[in-house]
């Protein structure tokens, strides 16, 4: 008589990102990031969903910072008078057609001064983080240089 064993089965559940639905990583389930709604998001459609680049320094920052300021690189490109730092006053700022260029509404826009001389971009305008925002400011409105204000 033979007698057969059977081993349980292991069965593995596999998180997925509800947005790109690629299977999350440990260090992402260990450490959940959140858009509006509850689930639970991958690092890459979290940052894609709720995070930008700064123009100068290239470090993400939330969302939340990004229309608080606008730097123009390339005046014509951006279709705005003066190349610049510029506070965003009000929302929409910017159109962005499906095909051809985009443009700034320059009602919505209020030109604080030049850009600093140590910044350049390969795009016509960006938005800034928060220690970036600081430096433009220094420099615009005391001519620090580019240097890094206090923070409060």
């Amino acid at each position: 008589m033979s007698e057969t064993t059977s081993e349980p089965e292991s069965i593995a559940i596999v998180v997925t990102c509800p947005s790109c639905g690629e299977p999350l990583t440990a260090e992402e389930e260990d450490a959940p990031r959140t858009g509006d709604d509850p689930a639970v998001l991958c690092d890459d459609c979290y940052r894609e969903e709720n995070e930008f680049d700064c123009a100068w320094c290239e470090d993400s920052e939330h969302q939340d910072v990004q229309h608080v300021l606008l730097v123009v690189f390339d005046a014509h490109a951006a279709v705005v008078a003066l190349p610049g730092v510029y506070r965003i006053d009000a929302l929409p700022y910017c159109s962005q057609p499906a095909v051809g260029h985009g443009r700034l509404w320059e009602d919505a826009l209020t030109w604080l001064g030049y850009l600093p001389a140590c910044h350049a971009d390969g795009y016509p305008c960006g938005h800034l983080c928060r220690r970036c925002q600081r430096r433009a400011l220094d420099e615009v409105l005391y001519g620090t240089r580019c240097g890094v204000a206090a923070l409060p």
